[in-house]
Parts: C-alpha cells; sequence; structure tokens
C-alpha cells in the first residue's frame, strides 16, 4: 500500500476522530458537572462538595490535557478513556455504591464507540474490571471505598461479565465500522482524483492505489471508461485523418478535371 493511499485513509479516520475528541471533552464536562451535583446530593464527612468538584475536575485533566497537547493521537484517546472510566468510578464513589450509577459503566463504553478505536474501549472495560474487583475487596476490608452499597464479589463478578461481552460486541463492531471509513475514503480519493480544475481527468483516479473492494470495483469502472474514451479519440482522429484524404483527393480530381 503506499504512502498516499494510507494517508487518505487515515485522513477519514482523522476526521471523525477530530469530531469525537471535541464529542468527548464535552461529554466529560457533563460528567464533572454530574459528580458536583452528586457531592451536594450525598454530601457525607470527608468528601465535601467543594473537595468532590476538585477530585472530580482532577480527573477529567488528563483527558483534557490529551485533547490539548496530542489532538488525533493515540494518547488523547487513552487518556479520555481512563478520565471518563475515573469519573464514573467517582460517581459510584460518591453515591455511596448506587447501582443505578454502574449504568455510567456501559454509557462510557458506548460513548467511546465514536473514536473508531477499538484500544480506548478495552482500556476502559480493563479500567472498570479492576475498580470494580479492587474496590470490591477493599470495601469488604472497610477502607470506606464503595463499588456496590455492600461488598458483593459475586454480583460483581456478573457485573465484569457484562462488560466483557458488551466489550468484545463493541471491539467486532469498532473494527468493522472503521474499516467502512477507511473504504469510504479511498473512494473519496478515487473522486478527487477524476477532477483537476474544471476538468474530468480518468488518468488520475486509475493510477492512484486502492485496496477497498468497492473502491477497486470504481476503478475497474473509471478504467474502462477511460480505454473507451481512448478509443474513441483514436477512432475519431482516423476519421479525421481519412476525411482529410478524401479532401484532398477530391481537390486532385477536381484540378485535373478543370485541366483537361
Amino acid at each position: 500500500m503506499s504512502s498516499s493511499t494510507i494517508n487518505l485513509q487515515a485522513s477519514g479516520l482523522e476526521a471523525q476522530r477530530h469530531n469525537a475528541e471535541k464529542f468527548l471533552l464535552a461529554a466529560s464536562v457533563v460528567y464533572v458537572l454530574a459528580a458536583i451535583v452528586l457531592a451536594v446530593v450525598f454530601e457525607r464527612p470527608g468528601l465535601s462538595p467543594l473537595s468532590g468538584a476538585a477530585l472530580a475536575a482532577l480527573l477529567a485533566l488528563p483527558g483534557w490535557l490529551g485533547w490539548w497537547l496530542a489532538p488525533g493521537r493515540l494518547l488523547a484517546r487513552l487518556l479520555q478513556a481512563a478520565s471518563l472510566t475515573a469519573l464514573v468510578a467517582l460517581h459510584i464513589q460518591l453515591s455511596m455504591g448506587m447501582r443505578e450509577f454502574h449504568f455510567g459503566v456501559f454509557v462510557t463504553l458506548a460513548l467511546l464507540l465514536v473514536y473508531l478505536d477499538w484500544r480506548p474501549v478495552v482500556l476502559s472495560a480493563a479500567l472498570f474490571a479492576a475498580h470494580h474487583v479492587g474496590f470490591d475487596r477493599l470495601q469488604a476490608m472497610g477502607w470506606g471505598l464503595y463499588c456496590l452499597s455492600e461488598p458483593d464479589f459475586g454480583l460483581i463478578l456478573v457485573h465484569a461479565a457484562y462488560v466483557v461481552v458488551q466489550t468484545a460486541f463493541e471491539v467486532v463492531f469498532v473494527v468493522a465500522l472503521a474499516r467502512r471509513v477507511r473504504d469510504n475514503a479511498e473512494v473519496a480519493m478515487l473522486a478527487d482524483g477524476l477532477q483537476q480544475g474544471e476538468r474530468i481527468v480518468f488518468d488520475g483516479a486509475t493510477q492512484l492505489k486502492v485496496n477497498a473492494p468497492v473502491a477497486l470495483r470504481l476503478q475497474n469502472a473509471l478504467g474502462t471508461i477511460a480505454q473507451t474514451l481512448v478509443s474513441v479519440r483514436q477512432t475519431a482522429a482516423n476519421v479525421q485523418l481519412a476525411s482529410g484524404e478524401i479532401a484532398r483527393g477530391n481537390q486532385d480530381l477536381s484540378a485535373r478535371t478543370e485541366q483537361t
């Protein structure tokens, strides 16, 4: 695969991921605001609303820094995934393990699909699994941490099983979707190769390197059209040449006729 093809394919994903970064940046702000509300509603000794807000902002900071310092790069996507995961863990902690806030796990895994990259999804799932198991065991030891309202390792394993199943389906889905975006980028490359200013130039599209099946079919069709146009031009040139020869023959014949 040529570097131009790779760059074109990447550009389709980069455009989507650029939009995804802004979308998830807004989502992280919503997560922070939700944490502040929970800190107010479930205020308890040792975790005031102010400290809850500060902790939420601190957990969101890696995702924000990734967006600012490494936009479009894998590092930024992984940092944002880690931040959103940590904020959901904070929601669970602030609500003292209310099961309703565990829905944030599945919401976050679904939101990460917008990156069209399986790696942030897998990272988030792994962090959720580590959080659930670790906090459940620390809760059982009386550390004041919460995963559920009461420690229940069996139920934690059930939650983990759901997370594993959803993550597996999401990975398959996002890999297929990313491939479709790359394929569409190749088709767009062919379309761009057709036009040079106000002219349509088939050679530009037929000489590009593509790999997607739909792009290959389109390129073959364009190649057939280009060959047909070449044949038409050659035929027209031959006809024009023959017409010229006939015209000159007629002129010669007329000249000889006049002389006689």
